[in-house]
């Protein structure tokens, strides 16, 4: 098969369409499929990622309008005998949906999250804890494949190996991370509620390339005095998985780095920076996979740190939540994926 993203990402949106997309991508190129990327990515790493990989990237820019970048679809379908475009992205509602539709003759993955608008697309992918079939009633035809729930996570080949057996002892490690474009102001806080507690612990920051020259004095000044903050400025997804696998409790936004905590089984304090996230943080909270802790600019200083320590003190807890999380994401969502796709094109 031949396959064509059509996926962004930006300061607003975040990398996390880009992230799950190249996961899939990388998982179809390993079964011998060819990946085509059409997009914009902010970030140099993002760009060097996907070269690595040996995907093209068809073209970096922006289009004045929406029958440009279909015609320019349509042009790329043709020349290159594509058989699926996988969109991804907020900006891809139901007029562009159509559009495309009729301009290209080509199978349609649409990877979703809100369930709000109406799709033509051939299969649909929501990988939201909170996904399910019903969402979808009266929205997408009769003979669309529903793709819902977390058996269809998209994570990096690096998270579906084996998992770490856990310990479930006094926490020594504690990961921080909110993103890849965090609000470093939001991140910088929690560093200094973190700190501030008597607990003898570690600190793993993660942060996106920016400017973290601030942060990064904090984490020098305060590892003199016997903190110890190691900030990781955009780690690729092996170091990440070691992060993860070493943390005896992350502190998360709600977005999609959610399903390779679970995998890895990190015991979680959730936070929703966007709107987006609301939905995942409260079923999460709900089914006793994480802890839900709210918007995190209606956080009080002290309610982070109770709602920490409630967490950080609670073994039983933090293993109950460390089996129910890996009960949910076992890894195989790719593969579920590619064999669908495989399928409705005939692929054996």
């Amino acid at each position: 098969m031949v396959i064509l993203f059509r996926v962004d990402a930006n300061e607003r949106t975040g990398i996390g369409h880009v992230t799950r997309c190249f996961a899939l991508a990388q998982g179809l190129k390993a079964a011998g499929h060819k990946i085509l990327w059409l997009g914009k990515l902010f970030k140099p790493e993002m760009v060097q990622a996907i070269q690595k990989q040996q995907v093209p990237i068809l073209e970096e820019q922006n289009f004045s309008s929406i029958e440009e970048e279909i015609n320019t679809i349509s042009r790329y379908t043709a020349q290159m005998n594509i058989d699926w475009v996988v969109l991804d992205g907020y900006q891809f509602d139901e007029a562009y949906q159509v559009q495309l539709r009729k301009k290209c003759h080509v199978h349609l993955l649409w990877i979703d999250d809100p369930a709000c608008i109406q799709s033509p697309a051939d299969v649909v992918v929501n990988q939201n804890i909170y996904a399910t079939p019903y969402l979808y009633e009266g929205k997408v035809s009769n003979n669309v494949s529903l793709l819902t729930g977390t058996a269809f996570a998209l994570l990096r080949p690096e998270f579906m190996g084996e998992v770490p057996q856990r310990q479930f002892n006094k926490v020594q490690q504690v990961l921080l991370t909110l993103g890849g474009t965090q609000p470093f102001e939001l991140l910088s806080r929690f560093v200094r509620l973190l700190d501030d507690l008597k607990e003898d612990f570690a600190l793993d920051v993660v942060i996106g390339s920016g400017s973290y020259q601030p942060l990064l004095a904090y984490a020098k000044e305060h590892c003199a005095s016997g903190r110890r903050i190691n900030l990781c400025i955009s780690p690729g997804a092996q170091e990440m998985r070691q992060l993860m696998a070493k943390a005896d409790l992350a502190i998360s936004a709600a977005g999609s780095t959610c399903w390779e905590l679970c995998r890895l089984g990190t015991p979680m304090l959730l936070v929703i920076l966007a709107d987006n996230q609301e939905k995942v943080a409260e079923e999460m909270g709900r089914q006793a996979v994480a802890i839900n802790a709210g918007w995190a600019n209606q956080l009080t200083d002290q309610q982070f740190q109770e709602i920490f320590l409630k967490l950080f003190y609670d073994q039983k807890l933090r293993s109950q939540f460390s089996q129910t999380a890996q009960s949910r994401v076992d890894g195989r969502g790719v593969r579920r994926v590619i064999e669908k796709l495989e399928e409705l094109v005939g692929v054996k």
